[in-house]
């Protein structure tokens, strides 16, 4: 089965979905982590993603590699990493399904609309399947159209908006001091 799976992640995208000549989707390795968590930076902007900008951290990609790297995935072209999605499978109790979500996916910018997040959703949508995944999940910002438009393509469906509500706290006298400055402005405690 793991031979399978390696042939699966480094299997060559064929050009008739728009992908780049030479695009290899492979299984992430220790040494794609810094160039996973750059592009992670470069796109996560706290002005264009606000919710994603507060949750990638280089802890959460470390964690995911860690805990589940065989559903961490790579986009390489001439030997650099223009993509990244990062996965993982559970079950739950009292139910025989196992669910497979896709937690995180990046592409550079100037590869949008070449089929890199496609050859990335459909090499991680093989793996799920090998593990007997059920249902796969994903999710995004309501207002990012592109990903939207993307999934809905791939056959996902049921799209449901989801809230995310922030709050700054107010430092409690027994805290460390603060590793950056936060407007006071507003702040409850």
């Amino acid at each position: 089965m793991h031979a399978c799976r390696r042939r699966i992640r480094t299997m060559t995208a064929h050009a008739h979905h728009k992908k780049p000549t030479g695009l290899e989707i492979r299984q992430m390795v220790l040494d794609d982590l810094p160039a996973v968590y750059a592009l992670g930076e470069k796109l996560f902007r706290a002005g264009d993603a606000p919710n994603l900008y507060r949750t990638w951290t280089d802890y959460v990609l470390v964690d995911s590699f860690s805990a589940d790297r065989d559903f961490c995935l790579v986009a390489e072209l001439e030997g650099e990493v223009i993509g990244f999605v990062l996965g993982y499978t559970y079950t739950k109790r009292r139910n025989s399904w196992t669910y497979g979500y896709l937690e995180w996916m990046g592409v550079a910018q100037e590869w949008n609309s070449h089929g890199v997040g496609r050859a990335l959703v459909d090499s991680l949508t093989r793996l799920f399947r090998e593990e007997g995944v059920r249902m796969m999940i994903v999710d995004t910002e309501a207002e990012n159209h592109r990903a939207i438009d993307m999934f809905q393509k791939l056959g996902f469906n049921h799209p449901v908006e989801h809230v995310y509500m922030t709050r700054v706290l107010k430092p409690s006298p027994a805290a460390k001091a603060p590793k950056t400055n936060l407007p006071n402005e507003g702040v409850n405690e």
